[in-house]
């Protein structure tokens, strides 16, 4: 049930969000585009209530140690690899010597970060779940469809703005 709500709510953000933030671009100006954001507040706030009321608090008696060097290691990665896309292609060219250098850091932690995890009492990943078909194609599959998705959605604001020549409430509204 936990996914059927997340996937609602993506799909509702999906059909709904594109248009109230060209509606907020339309009244606010194209310029700013920074009240875009703002919208979240009230939406967080009410779910920030909803949660403490319907989930009270609990105690859990039965606590397990923090894999500190787990997380750790896997918010290096992320950083890693976000930094080199975002690098990539300007700070240094493809298929050049920091290119390979940072791919090979990546596969490195990458290595270091499953040996930890596989030692690890509480991982925060677990090595064993992988082994599983489903689950691996799964997460390819997934990966596949929220990279898909993005790309429409990102691309299809500047195409309908720029070469159809909608304004930003029209090609919300597109969407």
């Amino acid at each position: 049930t936990a996914l059927g709500m997340v996937g609602m709510v993506y799909g509702l953000a999906s059909i709904f969000g594109p248009s109230i933030g060209s509606l907020i671009l339309q009244i606010a100006g194209a310029t700013q585009w920074q009240f875009i954001f703002y919208v979240n507040i009230p939406i967080v706030a009410a779910i920030l209530l909803l949660t403490m009321r319907e989930f009270p608090e609990q105690v859990c008696e039965h606590t397990k140690k923090l894999d500190g060097a787990g997380i750790t290691l896997l918010v290096i990665f992320l950083i890693t690899v976000i930094m080199f896309f975002e690098l990539v292609g300007k700070s240094f060219e493809w298929f050049s010597l920091p290119f390979f250098g940072i791919i090979a850091a990546v596969a490195v932690i990458y290595m270091v970060f499953m040996q930890v995890e596989s030692k690890a009492e509480d991982p925060v990943l677990a090595p064993h779940v992988f082994k599983n078909t489903a689950v691996k194609q799964g997460a390819l599959f997934l990966f596949i469809l929220g990279f898909s998705l993005v790309s429409i959605e990102m691309f299809d604001s500047m195409f309908t703005q720029r070469i159809l020549g909608m304004t930003p409430l029209e090609s919300g509204f597109m969407m």
